[in-house]
Order: C-alpha cells, then structure tokens, then sequence
C-alpha cells in the first residue's frame, strides 16, 4: 500500500504505510531466529524508513520508528556500548545532499571505483567474493577544491547504502580510552547497518604518520585501532562496509594507513572539458548574453579548482545586482540584465587560482609513485 500511495505522489499516505511496514519488519527481525532471515527484515526496514525520511524529513513518527530500530539494535550490545552507539549513530545523514553522479565534472575513475566497491556489490553479491572481494578502503587525494568531497555527496546520494560522515571532532575526546571505544563503535555500527560507507574527510587530521613530531598518546592510539577496525573490514565475504577516505595532504598519511586503502584515487584540477562542464553547472538558470564564451572561460582557467571556478561564477552573477540602487531592490518590476562577457573579465581579475604549478607536480609525483591506475 505504501508503494501504491508512493507511486500516486500522495505521500501523507505512504509514509503512514511505509512505517507500519518498517515496524513490522522490525518486529519480525525481534523474534526472528535466522540471522539470513533476520538481516533481510532489517535491510528492508531501513529501506522503508529511509523513504520516510526522504518524504517527511524529521517528524514524531519517524523518530518513533527510529528509537524501534536502536531498540533492537541495544538488545544485542553490551551495557557499556549503548551510549557510544547512540552517538555514532548520529552520523549517518539523514537528508540525501541534493548531488547526483551528473553533478560531478569528469572523474571517471573515481566513480568507477566507487561503484566496484559499493554499489555492484549491492546488486549482485554473489558475483563480489573471493579475488572478486570489493575494496575495503578507497582514498581520494589531490588538491583543494577539487571535487573529493562533493563525489562524497553524490554517493550518499545515489547509493542505497547507510552514509556515516565522519570528522576528527566526533572521534577525539580527551578521556583515556573513550576515542578507541568510538573508534570501534564506528566500525560495529558501520556493521550492523550495512551495506554501509565510513566517510572520513581531513583523513590527514585523524591518521598522519604515527610517532611524529608533537603526536600525543590519544592520537597514537586512535591510529592504532583504526587499522586494527579496517584490517577487520570484509572478514567476512558477505561484509558490505566500505571507508572512504579524503585527502589534500596524502604524503603525511601513516604508511600502514596508506596500505589498508587499496584504491588511492587522484583527483586532478579538472581538464578543459571539466571546467566547461564546472561552468555549465555553476551557471545553471542564470540567463547568460550570446557574448559569453564557455570555451574561452575554459582555456583561461587552467589552474583553477572547481571550487575556483564556483566562486568566480558567483562573482560575475553578483555584477548585475549591484548595478541596482538598494532603493530599488524592493521593485517588482526591475529585473536583473543577462551576464555578460565582461562580468566574468572583471571576476577573473578578483579571483585568482588557489592552486601553484609546484603544487600539481607534486601530487602527480605522489600519485605516480602510490597511486592506483591514474597513470596506467
């Protein structure tokens, strides 16, 4: 019934159904005494509360079906777990980021790697075992602003798959032993919920190399049990939890940690096609002259991240506001002129590249030397 309402686009409805469902999956998974049967009801379960949450986004009957899951889910953990559970399990993202794999210039590779290790395994197991085994650990690396982290989003988006987004601040924490207990409740919960992805952006910040200058014991040991968590990922061959690494700084990643990402995927300053497409995307809805030239934007931004290209089109867009007087911002009758080639002339003058040639050499250095396939 729930799909029925779904497909009808009367959502009231669906997500009344789509609950009852999820809490009878639930109750079934409760009492359920096979563990291939068990994890079925579950993974179904969390499908339907996944729906919700597209649908309604927070609400009181989300949060009830919700706190039946994490019931279950207590029911089979220590007493000591439950509170570090509660708080990992905080960082799955609720609300799906609004980018898709069309949304992200080029990087071929990088999406390819990332359907081999999640989303075909999803939809065809029994084809991902033995030599086949997805990649536990794919890390991303190359400059700023270049796109590592908004692929990131559009896997959280386009794979049906439980997304924990992970920062250094929600692992540190000054008491002796509590981070490694985080540390490992990440991993379990990664586990339960499953097929799962482990985000770590700043992966430098969490992971450099151990005994360096200036590292504290709790730093040590967070290091430590993470490649302790990660050697432990795909024990089993059925395991569908993944981490997903990202980095501007991959010459200071412990080389133990550097191991136990099999796929390290350089992400370049986007090509001549890239930045074309980075500008078509950026200028999505904003009426552009017939003296724009798309290509010549382009060829003049060689050394620009898309991050630098985003900003440089934000800046030409601001050109025609400004033009307005601020009496007449409230007029409904003004409307803003078309961008013109010279906006973007005037904003090339004010935003300038963040990254150096220097800079790009030695990431490709990097990559050639620990890369996978990016010179094949």
């Amino acid at each position: 019934m729930a799909v029925e309402y779904d497909r009808k686009h009367n959502y009231e409805n669906a997500f009344k159904y789509y609950s009852k469902a999820a809490k009878l999956l639930l109750n079934l998974a409760e009492i359920s005494k096979n563990r291939r049967l068990k994890k079925r009801y579950l993974d179904y379960a969390n499908k339907y509360i996944r729906r919700c949450y597209e649908i309604k986004g927070v609400s009181s009957e989300k949060i009830q079906v919700e706190s039946g899951l994490r019931k279950r889910v207590f029911s089979e953990m220590r007493e000591e777990e439950k509170e570090l559970f509660e708080l990992i399990s905080d960082l799955v993202i609720r609300e799906k980021p609004n980018v898709t794999w069309d949304d992200v210039a080029d990087l071929e590779e990088a999406k390819e790697a990332i359907k081999e290790a999640i989303v075909f395994p999803i939809l065809r197991p029994d084809w991902f075992k033995g030599v086949r085994r997805p990649w536990k650990g794919i890390l991303l690396f190359g400059p700023p602003g270049c796109g590592k982290t908004h692929i990131a989003r559009a896997v959280a988006n386009e794979v049906n798959a439980n997304f924990l987004n992970v920062d250094a601040a929600s692992i540190f924490v000054k008491w002796v032993g509590e981070s490694e207990k985080r540390v490992r409740a990440l991993f379990e919960y990664a586990r339960y919920v499953q097929p799962s992805i482990i985000f770590i952006d700043e992966l430098d910040a969490m992971v450099s190399s151990r005994g360096g200058e200036g590292e504290i014991g709790v730093e040590h040991r967070i290091k430590t049990q993470f490649l302790i968590e990660i050697d432990g990922i795909k024990a089993k061959e059925d395991e569908l939890v993944t981490v997903l690494g990202a980095t501007n700084l991959p010459w200071v990643l412990d080389a133990g940690m550097r191991r136990r990402f099999e796929k390290r995927i350089y992400i370049p300053p986007p090509g001549f096609e890239a930045r074309k497409k980075i500008f078509e995307i950026n200028l999505r809805g904003v009426e552009l002259s017939d003296d724009v030239d798309v290509d010549f934007l382009a060829e003049v931004t060689g050394f620009y991240s898309g991050a630098d290209i985003a900003l440089l089109c934000r800046e030409a867009a601001m050109r025609p506001i400004r033009e307005i007087k601020e009496e007449e911002l409230e007029r409904k009758d003004i409307r803003l002129r078309p961008l013109k080639m010279s906006d973007f002339e005037a904003a090339l003058k004010k935003i300038r590249p963040s990254i150096t040639k220097e800079e790009i050499e030695r990431y490709e250095k990097w990559a050639m030397e620990f890369g996978s396939g990016y010179y094949e």
